[in-house]
């Protein structure tokens, strides 16, 4: 059997038109050469598709049901055809995203939005995890892109800053220094400190440690918790005092207070990591939707 699509496609324009000239003439052919390639399907199939007189020409049963199956065949092959050509614009497919706490406390939700806007085919699943094991995720192709703390020093790896938060200090409401606007670091060093749990708060449980340390203290950490809501319900239990970016601060809730520091400069950057040899378009479209943001002299990072 040598049934082609072209054959296909002109025994639908035959069985819309039911006049083979008018059918021959819309598919740009000759009337006797289009009468010819329709007797030749019907003599691959083995059927009569169509009735023919001198007066009309009609569908046989056979003729309605090919009719009918092609048509929903082509028009899927189509759909098939259009998502291919979308997939390779990056238009379509399915993207997978990891992100740490400070990024969806900060610009990920703006640009996951202006990406969905603009690529609405392409399938997002986003999962909440944390810088060390994203980068582990991200080298071993289980996600496409990650938002993870910076700065990202991996050979396999590119990324790009898209936020910038300053530390800022969360105290309890009641607090000796809950009223004041800001404060030095060293004021908090005898106090007690809630951290994230270091085996998913690395970089910033590092970053807390060295600031602390150049302030001339060591954290005395009463309570580690694994989500920003433990940390900030911790404080606003009154269990202890922490540092955290500006940003994500201001979802602290409530029996809480933030101070900014007055004698600390650094911050936390959130970069965008991706694989460096992932030269897919679908990729290259989400991170065209990431606006790298300058960083303040030095990086705004510890000495």
């Amino acid at each position: 059997m040598t049934v082609t699509l072209r054959s296909l496609h002109l025994f639908l324009s035959a069985a819309e038109a039911l006049h083979f000239s008018a059918a021959a003439k819309r598919m740009n052919m000759a009337q006797p050469a289009f009468s010819r390639a329709i007797k030749a399907l019907e003599d691959d199939l083995g059927v009569l598709l169509f009735e023919r007189s001198t007066r009309r020409v009609e569908l046989t049963e056979a003729g309605r049901l090919l009719q009918q199956g092609v048509g929903e065949a082509l028009t899927r092959l189509d759909a098939a055809l259009e998502r291919t050509r979308k997939a390779a614009a990056g238009a379509a497919g399915t993207l997978s995203i990891a992100y740490m706490d400070f990024a969806i406390e900060g610009e990920f939700p703006a640009i996951l939005r202006d990406f969905r806007k603009r690529y609405p085919a392409v399938k997002v699943v986003s999962t909440a995890s944390y810088t060390d094991r994203i980068l582990a995720e991200l080298t071993s192709g289980k996600v496409d892109v990650g938002f993870v703390v910076g700065p990202v020093e991996h050979e396999e790896l590119l990324s790009i800053p898209v936020q910038w938060d300053p530390f800022v200090a969360v105290v309890p409401e009641g607090h000796r220094l809950a009223e004041r606007a800001s404060v030095p670091l060293r004021a908090l060093a005898d106090e007690p400190f809630i951290m994230g749990r270091a085996e998913r708060w690395g970089p910033y449980v590092r970053r807390v440690d060295d600031l602390c340390r150049q302030a001339g203290f060591t954290p005395n950490v009463v309570q580690e918790a694994d989500t920003t809501p433990s940390i900030f319900a911790f404080v606003g239990s009154g269990m202890g005092a922490t540092l955290y970016v500006d940003r994500g601060a201001r979802f602290s809730g409530p029996g809480t207070r933030i101070l900014a520091l007055e004698d600390v400069d650094a911050g936390i950057v959130t970069e965008v990591a991706w694989r460096r040899d992932d030269k897919r378009a679908i990729v290259k479209n989400f991170l065209a939707a990431c606006r790298p943001v300058p960083l303040p002299v030095g990086g705004g990072g510890l000495e």
